[in-house]
């Protein structure tokens, strides 16, 4: 009797290590002023995303709905982002590129842009408050984070709120960004606002500036974003969901200049399609009904 208990703990705890297997969906909403709009040269753009993130092993592919792909495969150790509008994609290796988008880490790195060119980051300040909630998601525990994270010229902060479920390394890579956060968590909720600083600049060059972006510079521009999980389904994923379509064409890189060249392209594509985001103002802050 007791070897047959023993053996039903040892089977419910590998149970419960297993790793999320199956997709998730997500709605997220970005709200930056004009400024931070016009000097990313269609990088960042307004409106609602909605994201399909599809996990097995350790592989994470996430779809969102103006069909730009982001494949993070830690089992073979490459990640690869891709455009179905432009036909176009840039595979990088693993540990290269989940450095450099580390932009939450409390580590000091260094963030390697190409060959030649390095930068040295670390924050100035980083906090992070942790409470347990009564409320539940469905049947889930929840747990919310406030994280300050402040840099010389930026500063972000966020409020996480996450259940306890084990998923895989690349999952936090790809969603993640190096936010120092316990392990076997999930997000269910996520809020950040971003606020620059910007040096001072004399009154003809912030003429020339803003007349090269087309929009008057801001000193303290800003950024929020939200997303909220709206359906988490575990199923089994088949390998082939994880095929780039043979009409890709992938270059391997080792210069984050190329991501810039490849999602500027990628956007003036959806521009010239006449494809339509879903618009909706917010505010700097969010109601509880999340209702964007």
């Amino acid at each position: 009797m007791k070897k047959n208990f023993i053996l039903f703990v040892l089977i419910i705890s590998a149970i419960n290590s297993f790793a999320f297997e199956g997709e998730l969906h997500y709605r997220s909403m970005v709200n930056a002023d004009e400024f931070m709009i016009a000097a990313s040269k269609g990088l960042i753009f307004n409106g609602v995303r909605n994201q399909t993130v599809l996990i097995k092993g350790n592989k994470t592919l996430i779809t969102d709905n103006t069909q730009y792909c982001q494949l993070y495969d830690g089992d073979n150790g490459k990640i690869v982002l891709y455009s179905l509008a432009c036909k176009k994609g840039l595979r990088f290796d693993y540990e290269f590129y989940r450095n450099f988008m580390a932009t939450w880490s409390r580590d000091k790195r260094i963030i390697r842009i190409n060959k030649k060119v390095s930068i040295e980051l670390s924050p100035t300040i980083y906090n992070v408050e942790e409470h347990q909630l009564l409320e539940k998601y469905e049947s889930y525990d929840m747990k919310a984070y406030k994280i300050l994270i402040e840099h010389d010229n930026n500063n972000d902060n966020f409020d996480i709120y996450c259940i306890n479920q084990k998923m895989p390394s690349s999952y936090y890579d790809a969603l993640y960004h190096g936010l120092s956060i316990d392990g076997d968590k999930l997000i269910v909720k996520f809020v950040c606002h971003s606020l620059m600083k910007l040096s001072k600049i004399d009154g003809i060059t912030k003429k020339i500036i803003s007349k090269k972006i087309g929009a008057k510079i801001n000193k303290q521009p800003k950024m929020y974003e939200c997303a909220e999980l709206k359906k988490i389904a575990a199923r089994d994923v088949s390998d082939e969901e994880f095929s780039i379509p043979n009409e890709i064409l992938i270059k391997d890189s080792e210069d984050i200049v190329d991501l810039y060249n490849i999602l500027t392209e990628h956007w003036h594509v959806l521009q010239k399609n006449n494809f339509q985001i879903e618009q909706k103002q917010i505010e700097y802050e969010i109601n509880e009904d999340w209702d964007f």
